[in-house]
């Protein structure tokens, strides 16, 4: 059985966001530790990942392809423009861009490549490769769980300010008829 816990520390130990955070922390700091010689940061590698393996992609999808705040990846490609790593030109949506890598960004995915790969592979020799595996697909499914979570939230929160309109409208209309009764 459980012992009781104050709210003030059960975060610690069952906040799934804390959990995630903490180890998207740990994570992090790893694998810019094993990226540091080639100048490039995770978050960094992974959007040059994800521009070369799309070809060319609209900067909203990288952005709900990865769960990443429009404002984080404006910054992020931004900075690989400035590097001369992205090439940028303008979709066909009114204020869309779309990101694709230069010669020295594919250049530099190559070259920072092998560090990934050694990052993976002492994760995979720390974790085994099973339960890394399986910490992969449970991360799927948490990052699936949140967009339906928010979408239902949405989704209520669009229905209650809808029922709200039709409440006022209705109390508005039954207004006007005990108006016009009196």
């Amino acid at each position: 059985m459980r012992e009781h816990r104050s709210p003030e520390t059960l975060w610690k130990t069952e906040c799934t966001c804390a959990a995630a955070r903490r180890a998207a922390r740990a994570l992090t700091h790893f694998y810019d530790l094993v990226l540091a010689p080639t100048g490039l940061k995770i978050p960094q590698l992974i959007c040059l990942m994800e521009i070369a393996e799309a070809g060319e992609i609209a900067q909203w999808q990288l952005s709900r392809d990865n769960a990443v705040a429009t404002e984080t990846l404006s910054r992020r490609l931004t900075l690989g423009s400035k590097k001369g790593l992205l090439k940028v030109r303008r979709g066909p949506q009114r204020g869309e861009r779309i990101y694709s890598l230069t010669p020295q960004g594919q250049e530099t995915l190559q070259k920072a490549l092998p560090y990934w790969m050694r990052a993976q592979e002492r994760l995979a020799k720390a974790l085994g490769d099973a339960s890394l595996e399986h910490l992969i697909a449970v991360l799927d499914r948490l990052t699936l769980s949140a967009h339906t979570a928010e979408q239902i939230r949405t989704a209520n929160s669009n229905g209650q300010s809808q029922r709200a309109s039709h409440d006022k409208a209705a109390s508005d209309s039954a207004s006007d008829t005990q108006k016009r009764a009196a």
